[in-house]
């Protein structure tokens, strides 16, 4: 009976000890990671352009309700970094970190920072930057940032504290914080080819087969209306002036002025720009070769002046397209 008691106690205890286990078992592929740190913030050179998509930054909050710092979360191609970053007279000695769904906890559903798969000291560090490869990792999980923090003046430590950075407030017998994170795609970086173009200021369609060549009704006042490239590409802008009568002839003139976007450039061919004007509705396909004002534009914008008419067809031949 007694041996029996033994071998059943032996088994509770090893139970416990297996369900006490699991979050260990589950993380003990979490073993490749790399950690560097920095007393000086300024000094911190790791290459937060190559992130995919946006830094998540985040409040490092130390004793619940003290702000020391932020932590940087954000992935590249190849890797997951966190990065904590102290400010003021805070510093940091110890930093532990779980990436995952399922953090160490003891029996009491207590976190266990000590028991993250990544962990480090530092001699008073104001930047510690964690790198883990994201083959270690699934696409989207929680981020369980721990440190220890002193405050410390003219060398001295007048305050130390456990500090926790995120966004989101864990739950359970004591505070901790942390973040949900996806890994972020990675923007195709193959060059951009810029294409040459045909451009219409917007407008209705030339009818009788004129394809998606348009004019823009003129009504006598200032209006600016869209660059078209390529029948939906925005290209820039159109701006009409005020029209403006001679009181000697009563001839009316108008100036019209094209921007261009930054990605867009006027065509490296002879007259760039075709304007015609009609004092109807034009009919018919548009005949760029017999349109009235034919000139050789560059740079970002042209200017050029007018006669005075209800319609025009603005053309012009672009090159460019390809924008960050």
């Amino acid at each position: 009976m007694k041996k029996l008691s033994w071998l059943l106690i032996i088994g509770f205890a090893y139970a416990c000890q297996t369900e006490e286990m699991t979050s260990d078992q589950e993380i003990a592929t979490q073993s490749r990671f790399k950690v560097s740190s920095s007393k000086d913030a300024a000094s911190n050179t790791r290459a937060v352009t190559d992130a995919c998509g946006d830094v998540k930054t985040l409040t490092l909050w130390a004793g619940q309700h003290i702000d020391v710092g932020n932590l940087e979360v954000y992935n590249n191609e190849e890797s997951l970094f966190v990065v904590y970053n102290t400010n003021g007279d805070w510093k940091i000695t110890e930093t532990h970190l779980y990436v995952g769904s399922n953090p160490p906890k003891n029996k009491n559903g207590i976190l266990v920072p000590g028991k993250f798969p990544y962990k480090s000291t530092h001699d008073n560090a104001s930047t510690v930057i964690y790198e883990v490869p994201l083959s270690d990792l699934s696409d989207c999980f929680q981020v369980y940032a721990h440190a220890v923090v002193n405050n410390v003046v003219a060398g001295s430590v007048v305050d130390s504290q456990t500090a926790f950075g995120g966004d989101l407030s864990g739950t359970g017998p004591r505070w901790f914080f942390y973040t949900d994170f996806c890994v972020q795609d990675c923007e195709d970086d193959e060059e951009c080819i810029p294409s040459n173009e045909t451009a219409w200021s917007e407008g209705d369609l030339y009818d009788d087969g004129g394809g998606w060549a348009t004019f823009t009704a003129y009504y006598g006042s200032e209006n600016t209306v869209t660059l078209y490239a390529g029948q939906t590409l925005v290209a820039g802008t159109v701006t009409f002036s005020d029209p403006w009568f001679s009181p000697i002839t009563s001839l009316g003139e108008v100036t019209i002025t094209i921007e261009l976007n930054d990605c867009w450039n006027f065509g490296a061919v002879s007259e760039n720009v075709k304007i015609q004007g009609y004092e109807g509705i034009p009919s018919g396909i548009p005949s760029l070769g017999q349109f009235d004002s034919q000139s050789d534009a560059s740079g970002s914008s042209f200017t050029i002046v007018v006669p005075y008419n209800p319609y025009y067809g603005v053309h012009v031949d672009l090159v460019g397209g390809c924008c960050d």
